[in-house]
């Protein structure tokens, strides 16, 4: 069948990421699984099996790696909250401005004592 590509089930996988448990950590059937259940492992079921491909290893990996370092996500959410919290300062500010003014304005009207 040409064009199609290998299909490993999810052990040979694990086996083709981590021969002889050379990370330290195993990586296996299960690891995968998780992987595919987090959404980062494109994964088929076949006869009650569960089969990837190296295509989609390597994108699960090159996920991995861009969520491994989030720095960019985590400083473009901090900017955010700082220029919301900038912006309710300034409204904040404004809203004061204007409760003197009303009070100004107020005050003008009152009797002198």
């Amino acid at each position: 069948m040409s064009g199609l590509p290998e299909l490993l089930s999810l052990a040979e996988a694990a086996r083709k990421l981590c021969p002889h448990g050379s990370t330290g950590r195993a990586i296996t059937a299960a690891t995968l699984r998780g992987e595919a259940k987090r959404g980062r492992l494109r994964v088929m079921k076949l006869a009650g099996k569960f089969f990837t491909t190296e295509a989609a290893l390597k994108e699960m990996i090159e996920q991995c790696q861009e969520s491994a370092f989030p720095l960019d996500s985590t400083s473009v959410a901090a900017e955010a909250v700082r220029q919301s919290i900038a912006s309710e300062t300034a409204n904040a500010k404004s809203q004061r401005d204007v409760l003197r003014e009303t009070a100004k304005a107020l005050k003008k009207h009152l009797p002198s004592s």
